[in-house]
């Protein structure tokens, strides 16, 4: 039997951080260690605080991943980036909040940069997984972390009072991974879903709104592990 390698490559979501009083901080447990633990395997978790897909490609990380695989095993590799390319900066919104802003990674560029990426891998067999974006507590994101940047009276004037627009625009990112994954016969895992149907979402994210909090990595491992067990039935 090969061998089996799985690396995940995301942001602070995928390697188990929130922010506590501004600063990440690890939780006691992440989706990824609960998944490892629950098939009994090793996972490589190069998840970075803050990863775009522009800086994952500025890196070089897929080049160095496959300057270091063992071709004779089953490799994996597990995207969950894209978070933070749908953000926006708010510290330049609120200095010129009557300017055009776009999100971090413009749509265009976030596409031909995962499109690429994930291109490399399969050419060099690698299996790849790409991860749906969990969702954003709107509310609790906007008061407990937008406005700790910036003055909220610009971040609202350039929203223009509507601040479901950051939900929206998150939804666009994640439809666009869900269009890549199919245009590129990559298995797409939606861990969005459960947020989605969950009834009081605080419960199971941070203070910030962003980042889940343990209920809500147990929640994304429960889908994982749901999925591929239901693979092997």
């Amino acid at each position: 039997m090969k061998k089996i390698n799985v690396t995940v490559f995301g942001d602070s979501i995928a390697k188990g951080l929130l922010l506590k009083n501004g600063r990440p901080t690890y939780l006691k447990t992440s989706a990824v260690e609960i998944v490892a633990d629950h098939f009994g395997i090793k996972i490589d978790n190069k998840s970075t605080f803050g990863q775009t897909i522009t800086r994952f490609t500025e890196k070089k990380l897929v080049e160095e991943y496959l300057s270091s695989l063992r071709k004779k095993d089953r490799n994996i590799v597990v995207f969950c980036i894209g978070g933070n390319d749908s953000d926006y900066d708010w510290k330049a919104i609120d200095a010129a909040p009557e300017k055009l802003h776009t999100c971090k990674t413009p749509l265009d560029e976030f596409s031909k940069l995962y499109l690429s990426a994930i291109e490399k891998l399969k050419k060099k067999k690698v299996k790849v997984y790409i991860c749906a974006l969990p969702v954003v507590h709107v509310k609790s994101f906007f008061q407990n972390y937008v406005c700790s940047l910036a003055n909220c009276e610009n971040i609202m004037k350039f929203l223009e009072n509507d601040t479901s627009i950051i939900a929206r625009q998150q939804e666009v990112f994640n439809n666009r991974l869900r269009e890549i994954a199919h245009e590129t016969k990559t298995t797409f895992l939606d861990i969005r879903t459960p947020f989605l149907n969950v009834k009081n979402l605080e419960k199971v994210y941070a203070d910030d709104g962003l980042h889940p909090n343990e209920a809500g990595q147990k929640l994304i491992a429960e889908t994982i592990i749901n999925f591929f067990e239901n693979q092997n039935n």
